[in-house]
C-alpha cells in the first residue's frame, strides 16, 4: 500500500469519525475548528520558542565574535610585549657588556697603578720641572678615576632600570597570556553553549513543521466537512422543496393557474399554419401577446432546471413542478438561475420581441413528463 493511499484511508476514517451518527456534521465541524485553533496556538508558541532560541544563538554569535576580537587584540599586545622584552634583553645584554668592559678598564688601571706603586708616582712627580705640572697630573688622574666611577654608576643605574622594565614587561606578558587563555576558554564554552542550543532549536523547528502539517490537514478536513455540510443542506432543501411542491399537486391546479403575463393568446396550441410561408407546423404551447418588457412570473411553485437560448424562441426558462414542467420563451431578460426555487408569482424574467412574429409576446408551454399539453386549459379564465 502506497503512502498516499494510506493517507487517503486515514483521512476518510477521520472524516467518518467526525461525521459519525453520534454527532452531527456541524458538531464535527466545530470540534475540528477548535482543534485547528489549538494547533495554531501551539504553532504560535513554537514560533515564539524558535524566535527566542534564535535570539539566544544570535547573541552567542555576537559575543563569540567580540571575544574573538578581544583575543586578537590581546594576542597582538602580547606579541608587541614580547618584542619589547626582546629589545630590553638585548639592551640589558649590551649594558652588561659595557659595564663589564668599563669595569675591566678600571681594574686594569688600578692593577697598573698598584704594580707601579707609590715609587713610580714619586718618580713622576720628581721628573716634572714645575709644580704646576704636578697639579695638572694629579687633576688628570682624578678626572680619569671620576670618569670611570661616573660611567660605572650610569651603567649600574641603566642596568637596574632595564631589569625593572624587563620584569614589568614579563609580568604583563604573563598576565596577557593568562587573559588570552581565559578568553579562549570562555569562547570555547560559548561555542559549546551555541552548539547545545542547536538541538532544542532543531526540535522546535521539527515540531513547528509537524504542527504546520497538522494544521493544513485539519484545514483540508474542515473544508471537506464544510463541503459535505453544504451539499447536505442543499439536498435537504431540495427534499423540503419537493415535499412542499408535493403538498399542492400541480395537476390539481388545472384551469386555475395564473397567467404568466397579462395579455391575450395570439397563437393557440396544436397544428398551425405559418402566416407567411403557409406551411403547417405543430405549436407545442401558446403565444400570449403583451407589452414589451412585461414581467414574466412563475405560474406555480417550482425549481428552475434549465435556461437556454433557442433559435425561434429566444431566451427560454424551464421550471420543474414535481413531474410537471412549464416553459417560458421569447424572454428578453432572465432574472433567475438554474437550481433556484420559485414561488407562485415570482419574477423569472421580462418579455421581448425576439424571434416573435407578433411583437412582444410570451411563448408558454405545459408538459407532463415528456408529453406536451394545451396550456389554455390550465390557465385561469
Amino acid at each position: 500500500m502506497t503512502g498516499s493511499r494510506r493517507k487517503e484511508i486515514v483521512f476518510l476514517c477521520a472524516l467518518c469519525l467526525f461525521l459519525s451518527p453520534r454527532e452531527t456534521p456541524a458538531q464535527g465541524l466545530a470540534e475540528l475548528r477548535r482543534e485547528i485553533d489549538r494547533l495554531e496556538r501551539t504553532l504560535r508558541e513554537k514560533t515564539a520558542q524558535e524566535r527566542s532560541l534564535l535570539e539566544i544563538v544570535e547573541d552567542l554569535n555576537r559575543e563569540i565574535g567580540l571575544r574573538q576580537k578581544l583575543l586578537q587584540t590581546l594576542e597582538s599586545e602580547r606579541v608587541n610585549m614580547e618584542r619589547q622584552i626582546d629589545r630590553s634583553r638585548k639592551e640589558l645584554s649590551k649594558t652588561e657588556s659595557d659595564f663589564a668592559e668599563r669595569k675591566e678598564q678600571v681594574s686594569r688601571r688600578l692593577v697598573s697603578m698598584y704594580k707601579r706603586g707609590r715609587t713610580s708616582d714619586l718618580e713622576i712627580l720628581l721628573s716634572v720641572r714645575h709644580f704646576n705640572q704636578v697639579l695638572v697630573w694629579l687633576r688628570y688622574q682624578q678626572r680619569i678615576l671620576e670618569h670611570h666611577r661616573r660611567n660605572l654608576r650610569q651603567l649600574l643605574h641603566k642596568r637596574t632600570e632595564i631589569e625593572r622594565i624587563t620584569r614589568r614587561l614579563e609580568t604583563e606578558s604573563r598576565e596577557k597570556t593568562r587573559l588570552i587563555t581565559e578568553a579562549q576558554e570562555e569562547k570555547t564554552r560559548m561555542e559549546a553553549r551555541k552548539q547545545a542550543q542547536q538541538g532544542p532549536l532543531s526540535r522546535v523547528r521539527k515540531d513547528k513543521d509537524l504542527v504546520t502539517r497538522q494544521i493544513e490537514e485539519k484545514k483540508r478536513a474542515y473544508a471537506q466537512i464544510e463541503k459535505r455540510i453544504i451539499a447536505e443542506e442543499a439536498r435537504q432543501k431540495t427534499e423540503r422543496e419537493i415535499e412542499r411542491l408535493g403538498d399542492v399537486k400541480f395537476e390539481t391546479l388545472k384551469g386555475r393557474l395564473p397567467w404568466p403575463v397579462p395579455g391575450r393568446i395570439t397563437e393557440r396550441y396544436g397544428r398551425m399554419q405559418h402566416p407567411l410561408s403557409k406551411t403547417w407546423y405543430d405549436n407545442l404551447g401558446v403565444d400570449i401577446a403583451t407589452e414589451s418588457n412585461a414581467v414574466v412570473r412563475a405560474v406555480a411553485d417550482g425549481r428552475v432546471i434549465h435556461i437556454d437560448w433557442l433559435r425561434g424562441r429566444g431566451h427560454v426558462v424551464l421550471v420543474d413542478h414535481g413531474g410537471y414542467y412549464t416553459v417560458y420563451g421569447h424572454l428578453a431578460m432572465v432574472e433567475t438561475a438554474p437550481g433556484e426555487y420559485l414561488g407562485r408569482g415570482d419574477m423569472l424574467g421580462q418579455v421581448g420581441d425576439s424571434q416573435s412574429l407578433y411583437g412582444a409576446s410570451l411563448h408558454f408551454e405545459v408538459w407532463k413528463g415528456t408529453a406536451h399539453m394545451d396550456p389554455a386549459g390550465w390557465l385561469g379564465k
